[in-house]
C-alpha cells in the first residue's frame, strides 16, 4: 500500500503540523509501510533539510493547487504520481491547495483523508470568523465531507469539529500524534539541580500561549514570599518578545527571569533535565507536543483546558487549571513548596505517556485507517 502524505513545506515555521506529519511518517516506515511525501512547495522556501527516511518528491502549487510549471510533461507527471498511489493524507482544512489535489484525486478514484491540527476548534474559529464561516460555507466543507477519513488528535477535538460539521461523524477517526518518548524518558531517572525550583515554558511565544498569565501568576508567587527562577523558551517576533520583557521588568521579575530564545535537539533537552516544573497557560493548542514532552520528562505538568488533549493529560496527573493568574499561582506554590509531590507526579506523568503513547501502537493505528479507506473507495 502506498501512502502519500502532502505537505507544503519544511520549514521550521510549519510548527506542529510539520512535526506532527514528519513524526508520523517516520513511525509507518518503521512498520514497513511504503510512505512517501509530496511537496507543494518551491525548494527556496524551504529551511529544513528533506528527510532521507522515505522518499520526497516535488511539485511547486500555487495557493489554489495549480502546477507553477504547466507544461504538458510535468501535467502528466504530477497526475501520474498521484495515480500510484493507495491513499493519500492531507493535512490541515483551510488550504487551497488541499482542496485542489482532493479534487484530482476524486477524478480519479483515489481516497483521501484530512488531519484538522485542530483548526477547527472554537478558539480558532473565532479567529478572522468572517472570513473562515464563508470559506468553510463555500468551500471547505464539501471537501470535508467527500473524504474518506477526518482525522483528530484527541476527543475534545472531535466533539468540536462534530459541533461545526456533524455529517463528518460516519468519518472522523480519533488518533493521538506519534511520540518518541525515547529520548525524554531517562531525564526522569536522573536527579533535578539542587536549588530554587525553575518553572519552564517552553513555546512558540504568540499571545495564545498565555506567557502573559504565566508572568503574572509569577508575580503573585513572588509577592507570597517563594523563591524560584522562570524560564521562557520559544521563539517569537521580536516586538512581542520586547512586549514580555517589559512585563517581566514591571512586575520586577528580572532577576529571576530568563529568555532562552528558540532551542531544539539537545539544548531543548538540557532545558527539561534542569526544569522542575512546566507550566503553559494556553488558551488554545491541539496536540500541544511540548506538554507530552514535559510529562515525558517526569516534570509536573500545568495547563488548562486550552490544549485538546486536556482530558489525556489529566488522566496522567498533569493540574488542570483556569487559564488566570491566580489559578496558576496557586497551582504552582503546591508544586513549589512539596518537592516529593514534584517528584511522585513527574513519576506518575511520564509512566503514563509510556503508556498511552505507544510508538507502534499508534502507527498501527493510522494504517488500520488507511487499509478501511482503501477497502471502501
Amino acid at each position: 500500500m502506498r501512502v502519500v502524505h502532502v505537505l507544503h513545506g519544511l520549514s521550521p515555521g510549519q510548527g506542529g503540523v510539520l512535526t506532527a506529519a514528519l513524526d508520523l511518517c517516520a513511525a509507518l516506515g518503521q512498520l514497513g509501510a511504503n510512505v512517501e511525501i509530496l511537496l507543494t512547495s518551491d525548494a527556496s522556501q524551504d529551511v529544513a533539510a528533506e528527510n532521507g527516511t522515505y522518499p520526497v518528491r516535488r511539485f511547486p502549487l500555487d495557493r489554489w493547487g495549480r502546477l507553477r510549471d504547466a507544461s504538458p510533461a510535468q501535467q502528466h507527471a504530477y497526475q501520474q504520481y498521484l495515480a500510484a498511489a493507495d491513499v493519500v493524507h492531507l493535512h490541515t482544512p483551510w488550504s487551497g491547495r488541499n482542496m485542489a489535489i482532493a479534487s484530482r484525486l476524486r477524478k480519479l478514484g483515489k481516497p483521501y483523508g484530512v488531519s484538522i491540527h485542530g483548526m477547527l476548534d472554537r478558539w480558532s474559529l473565532r479567529q478572522k470568523a468572517v472570513k473562515k464561516k464563508l470559506f468553510l460555507h463555500c468551500f471547505a466543507a464539501r471537501f470535508l465531507h467527500r473524504a474518506a477519513f477526518i482525522h483528530c488528535t484527541a476527543a475534545a477535538e472531535t466533539k468540536q469539529v462534530l459541533e461545526v460539521l456533524p455529517r463528518l461523524a460516519s468519518t472522523v477517526v480519533t488518533l493521538p500524534c506519534v511520540f518518541d518518548a525515547g529520548p525524554y524518558l531517562p531525564i526522569g531517572k536522573t536527579e533535578r539541580p539542587a536549588g530554587e525550583p525553575r518553572i519552564l515554558f517552553l513555546s512558540r511565544l504568540h499571545p495564545k500561549k498565555g506567557c502573559e498569565t504565566l508572568i503574572a501568576a509569577a508575580h503573585i508567587l513572588q509577592q507570597r514570599g517563594h523563591k524560584f527562577r522562570l524560564v521562557i523558551a520559544g521563539p517569537g517576533t521580536p516586538s512581542y518578545v520586547a512586549s514580555l520583557k517589559t512585563r517581566v521588568e514591571q512586575a520586577g521579575l528580572q532577576g529571576i527571569t530568563e529568555f532562552t530564545g528558540m532551542v531544539l535537539g539537545d539544548e531543548k533537552l538540557q532545558l527539561y533535565r534542569q526544569a522542575d516544573i512546566f507550566a503553559l497557560p494556553t488558551q488554545q493548542e491541539n496536540f500541544g507536543i511540548v506538554l507530552v514532552e514535559a510529562m515525558a520528562a517526569a516534570l509536573p505538568v500545568v495547563t488548562t483546558k486550552g490544549t485538546d488533549i486536556w482530558s489525556e493529560l489529566e488522566q496522567g496527573g498533569a493540574r488542570i487549571v483556569d487559564a488566570t493568574a491566580a489559578s496558576f499561582a496557586d497551582s504552582l506554590e503546591g508544586l513549589i513548596l512539596d518537592s516529593s509531590e514534584r517528584l511522585r507526579a513527574g513519576r506518575q506523568g511520564a509512566a503514563h505517556v509510556a503508556r498511552w503513547l505507544d510508538t507502534h501502537r499508534t502507527a498501527e493505528g493510522y494504517l488500520d485507517v488507511y487499509r478501511r479507506s482503501v477497502a471502501q473507495a
